[in-house]
């Protein structure tokens, strides 16, 4: 996989959308970055960027110093545009988090 490949991808069911053509922008296997752009498909998104990162952070269920363990979190950021006229809850279907819970919707 390199910067500039694109790859097409069916999406799961209850979005709005069947299939996505993605991109790839930027990745980073050193420091755990990749970016990506929809450039097509079937759906309602315009201008969609994507940056996913990963990053190690250590906790603690206790002041023990031998309770520290490694856990790893990813974030991911996107920018797209909202067309007028989209749903509020459209757009809350697009904006999931990993768990199932809606991700706090800005617009």
């Amino acid at each position: 996989m390199t910067v500039g490949c694109t790859r097409d991808v069916n999406v799961i069911p209850g979005l709005p959308t069947t299939t996505n053509t993605e991109r790839l922008d930027l990745l980073d296997d050193e420091n755990y970055v990749m970016g990506f752009t929809i450039i097509g498909g079937e759906h309602w998104l315009r201008n969609y960027h994507v940056v996913t990162t990963m990053h190690e952070i250590i906790t603690t269920t206790a002041a023990a110093e031998e309770n520290k363990r490694p856990v790893t979190v990813v974030l991911e950021s996107y920018v797209v545009d909202v067309l007028k006229g989209t749903r509020r809850r459209t757009r809350e279907a697009m904006a999931h988090d990993g768990s199932g819970d809606a991700v706090k919707i800005l617009w």
